[in-house]
């Protein structure tokens, strides 16, 4: 642990100057880095620091990632969900999936940050797999400040919610979600208290068309229970 002083101070020194030193002092901080350590980083006054932190115990593969979804970095933040969806953090998936997705609204949100921010957290509420989980969908996909591709393929997400596809749609890998604890019919149900909505004419004409398929492949929402 003696080491540690001197890895942060040159974390801080030349942390966003160079992507190899980067990896090897996360890469450093890892192997000799208690959990708590890295944990404790996410009150200190550098997004260097922090952000190295949070890279080290995604190192660890460590689920403590996810107290990073509460920094007021747009990029750790990001990085904060990459490392929990990525990562396979089931426990703390909930985590990601209940994040106010209006917090990436902020101007200090890049549209990259915000693509690659929500395109997990919508796999995440995915994985919920429940009624609350849908409706956050439906809510997103209803919302005209964030990006229509987005909210299209918050659409598709909630298109495929009974039986969702065996390749994971951020990275393209195989990365199943099973039916166990699963609230089969939850997004068609969330989806027709909305109807009206979503066919509405404020609605541009890619989120009626993605609303009609979805309707055409789920047959008649008026019947639901």
């Amino acid at each position: 642990k003696v080491a540690l002083p001197h890895l942060f101070r040159l974390t801080e020194a030349k942390f966003d100057h160079d992507p190899w030193l980067r990896h090897g002092l996360a890469s450093a901080l890892a192997a000799c880095a208690d959990a708590a350590d890295l944990i404790a980083q996410k009150n200190s006054h550098s997004a260097a620091i922090r952000r190295m932190a949070l890279l080290a115990l995604r190192k660890q593969k460590n689920p403590a990632v996810a107290v990073f979804l509460t920094d007021n970095s747009p990029l750790i933040v990001t990085d904060a969900a990459r490392a929990i969806y990525e990562e396979r953090y089931s426990d703390v998936n909930l985590n990601l999936a209940s994040f106010n997705p209006t917090e990436i609204l902020k101007k200090e949100w890049s549209d990259f940050n915000r693509e690659a921010f929500l395109r997990r957290w919508l796999q995440a509420n995915l994985r919920q797999g429940d009624s609350v989980s849908a409706s956050r969908l439906v809510a997103f996909a209803l919302d005209h400040r964030f990006a229509e591709n987005l909210r299209l393929e918050s659409i598709s997400t909630l298109a495929q919610w009974d039986k969702p596809a065996s390749f994971d749609a951020v990275q393209g890998i195989y990365y199943p979600i099973t039916e166990k604890g699963r609230e089969l019919q939850s997004a068609k149900l969330q989806f027709a208290l909305k109807t009206t909505d979503f066919l509405s004419l404020k609605q541009t004409v890619q989120i009626q068309l993605a609303s009609l398929q979805f309707i055409e492949k789920h047959g008649s929402l008026q019947h639901l229970p």
